[in-house]
């Protein structure tokens, strides 16, 4: 009872510092928004460890969702601390690492003997072709960055297909909160993704609202999957 107690006010605190965090780091990116995005990217690791503690073993699922959220942690200082495109690249590597090890934990829980199905590599296609296509249209171009951002893209769309096969699975087999919120989770990391590439890569395009969706949904994604080891760890 007592890391169920813990892990309510660590989503309490979350939920206190979250809005805390986009309210100081709004225009400008500062050395306050970064101690408050750091208490928030904290607050996930600890919401994680506590559902470790909780089902008091430490599995090869929840090691793995655990160092997915510490790269999570070491993404959001490097992209906040420097805006020099060495700190862009270090963060950007670090998330990319971070759903590296998610996808090997949803692998495992899904398929231990078999890495990808034919239906998984049809629609990471598809999702890839889809994007490919939108940022053509949309104009969305990263520049000198663009081999960097397309690997992520391809991780996190991966991570997606793996979260959601892997979430429509325990539907199937009845255990409907873990299966909901790995999937919540990967889809709102994509929308995150999104919406940060519009911040980025459009011009004119950032706005308060958009930067708070996309903290908000960034921080609800790392929760649930992190959440997910109160169920599957």
């Amino acid at each position: 009872m007592t890391y169920l107690v813990l892990a309510g006010i660590c989503l309490g605190l979350e939920l206190i510092f979250v809005p805390l965090f986009i309210k100081a780091g709004w225009p400008e990116k500062n050395k306050k928004s970064l101690v408050l995005k750091m208490i928030c990217s904290t607050l996930f690791i600890a919401f994680a460890l506590l559902a470790v503690g909780y089902k008091g073993e430490f599995s090869k699922y929840s090691l793995l969702i655990i160092v997915g959220l510490f790269f999570g942690f070491l993404g959001d200082f490097f992209l906040h601390v420097n805006p020099k495109p060495i700190f862009f690249a270090a963060g950007l590597y670090s998330f990319l690492c971070g759903h590296i090890f998610y996808t090997i934990a949803f692998s495992l829980e899904l398929e231990p003997g078999r890495m990808f199905s034919t239906a998984q590599i049809t629609a990471f296609i598809l999702i890839v072709a889809c994007i490919v296509l939108v940022a053509v249209v949309k104009k969305i171009n990263p520049g000198k960055a663009t081999v960097h951002v397309s690997l992520y893209m391809g991780v996190i769309v991966l991570m997606l297909i793996k979260g959601c096969a892997l979430g429509f699975r325990l539907l199937q087999s009845g255990k409907a909160v873990p299966g909901v919120m790995i999937v919540l989770g990967g889809a709102l990391f994509v929308v995150s993704d999104a919406i940060l590439g519009i911040i980025l890569f459009m011009k004119d395009k950032n706005s308060l609202p958009l930067k708070a969706a996309n903290l908000i949904s960034y921080y609800a994604a790392q929760l649930l999957i992190g959440g997910s080891i109160f169920f599957l760890g």
